[in-house]
């Protein structure tokens, strides 16, 4: 199984901190979702700077570029790269 597609999406909810969803595809047909905040201080900011990376707006370039390819079972692996 590989990736072979990554979306990012910024919620904002009726609470004031922001809720980031990702939704992986696979060449399996099996897609994959995830969300991430944070319940602390400086949620807004955590959020909009992960957004900025997978969008590339960070490092120069898309930083799904990694992850297309990629089997999602090997998350250690993934993580550490």
């Amino acid at each position: 199984m590989k990736i072979t597609d990554l979306r990012a999406y910024v919620v904002r909810a009726q609470e004031s901190r922001p809720w980031m969803f990702v939704e992986i595809d696979t060449d399996e047909g099996i897609t994959g979702y995830g969300e991430s905040t944070n319940v602390g201080g400086g949620g807004a900011i955590v959020i909009a700077q992960t957004y900025a990376l997978l969008k590339h707006d960070l490092v120069g370039q898309d930083f799904s570029d990694g992850l297309i390819g990629q089997d999602p079972n090997h998350i250690d692996r993934i993580w550490h790269q």
